[in-house]
């Protein structure tokens, strides 16, 4: 089956061919018509991706667009109805262009497409994913992962501006949502806005002036403009914001809030502009924490945080007085095991075995399989011994700390899917690297 994935109209057009679950060609518009963040439609790329998969439109089963135009509309109307008569020039700004192409999409693709193949075979089947689903696609399909959490934040979608996803095998199924005008995205967009620079375009400037400044500012984002949960949901107090119903990102109270108006394109960039950017970067950051932590909890299985009043307790003396975990460990991951009852259901028990107490872990995984009644495999071994992941200062040094460090035993492996134990979930790059040479043994 040939799949042609189109973005267009909003940013950073592109397009996309995958054939039987394969990335056959992929590129965005601005590659070929060197305008930066081209936004039309992208018939470059879709000739490119097409001359790759030495194929036509006729070959092409199913074309499918990013998002849903319809339920995006929808969104529009309902928060300019909510603002008004505040908003009035932005509406007389955005609605024309609605009703003139937007929210006949459809056919204007169907239009584009054919001028791009005539009519050679195509089977006009043209469907709409949400904008979402779309972003968790791009990241779990491609991924090597039969199962995972995919967490996607962006400014919005239709009405999503945070969601989180369970993949599993072919399918994906959106579990929870954050709605317009709650927006991670656009908190950040407001900054980008406040200290300068374009939106939807100069974001990654405001993350590169973070590391120069100080989140002087933080404290007074958490207390004024979002209020965070412990489980990293949140909502922004709008009266700081002005995107729902203006031109502008923000508005008098925000600027009155900080101390200045935004800064212009054309002024030099100050100190309080880096901490300006730490601040809000920092936010970000831990608000995101807060999210994955969460989700962890809710959907993976880790039988104890280090710091845990219980299990944590237990665990600490197991590794550094015992030697050996307790029986009440084994039940209690015996118990969360049958509580998760994950999908597939795991055939047989492994796990990452420490060059620095040998044995502990892997009599803890043979008595947790003992208990599940399936074997025991001890088919990774370490080869060398890396500095701890805590010490690393980012994600790619902890992925770099792994590389080399595990090697699969082909000979005892088995089929089905694995349980894979683990004393130490410090950094979650240990789970990420131990499946690849595994997925390739």
């Amino acid at each position: 089956m040939r799949i042609l994935g189109i973005s267009a109209f909003y940013h950073d057009s592109a397009a996309a061919l995958i054939e039987d679950g394969r990335i056959v060609a992929a590129a965005q518009e601005e590659r070929f018509s060197r305008k930066k963040h081209d936004a039309r439609f992208p018939a470059h790329a879709i000739r490119y991706c097409l001359t790759e998969g030495a194929s036509g439109l006729g070959g092409v089963d199913h074309v499918v667009f990013y998002d849903k135009p319809f339920l995006k509309f929808e969104r529009l109307v309902e928060t300019y109805l909510t603002f008004a008569p505040r908003g009035f020039k932005s509406f007389r700004m955005a609605i024309p262009l609605w009703l003139r192409e937007k929210l006949f999409l459809k056919d204007l693709l169907s239009k584009e497409l054919t001028k791009l193949d005539g009519h050679n075979g195509w089977n006009e089947d043209l469907l709409f994913s949400e904008h979402h689903l779309s972003h968790a696609a791009s990241a779990f399909f491609p991924s090597p992962y039969d199962e995972a959490v995919v967490l996607t934040m962006d400014g919005v979608g239709e009405w999503a501006t945070t969601s989180a996803a369970i993949g599993r095998g072919n399918s994906l199924e959106v579990h929870k949502e954050i709605h317009f005008p709650h927006s991670l995205g656009f908190l950040y967009s407001a900054f980008t806005y406040y200290t300068g620079f374009k939106v939807n375009s100069g974001e990654y400037k405001v993350m590169g002036l973070a590391p120069y400044g100080e989140p002087k500012y933080a404290e007074t984002i958490f207390k004024h403009l979002i209020d965070v949960k412990p489980d990293g949901s949140f909502r922004l107090d709008q009266s700081y914001f002005n995107y729902c119903a203006g031109l502008t990102m923000t508005n008098g109270k925000f600027h009155d809030l900080f101390g200045a108006p935004p800064r212009m394109p054309d002024q030099l960039l100050a100190q309080r502009h880096m901490d300006l950017a730490a601040s809000v970067q920092m936010v970000l950051e831990e608000t995101v924490l807060r999210m994955t932590r969460s989700l962890r909890a809710e959907t993976g299985r880790v039988l104890a945080i280090w710091g845990d009043a219980g299990w944590g307790e237990m665990v600490r003396e197991g590794k550094y007085s015992t030697d050996h975990f307790a029986d009440e460990l084994v039940e209690a991951m015996v118990r969360m095991i049958g509580d998760w009852k994950p999908k597939p259901s795991p055939q047989w028990v492994t796990c990452i075995p420490s060059l620095s107490r040998s044995g502990l872990v892997a009599n803890f995984a043979e008595r947790v399989a003992r208990r599940l009644a399936l074997p025991f495999r001890p088919c990774v071994r370490k080869l060398i011994v890396t500095a701890p992941q805590k010490e690393m200062q980012n994600s790619f040094q902890q992925a770099r700390n792994l590389d080399g460090v595990f090697a699969i035993d082909e000979s005892l492996l088995l089929p089905g899917a694995v349980l894979m134990i683990d004393d130490m979930v410090d950094s979650n790059w240990t789970l990420k690297s131990y499946p690849r040479p595994r997925r390739y043994a």
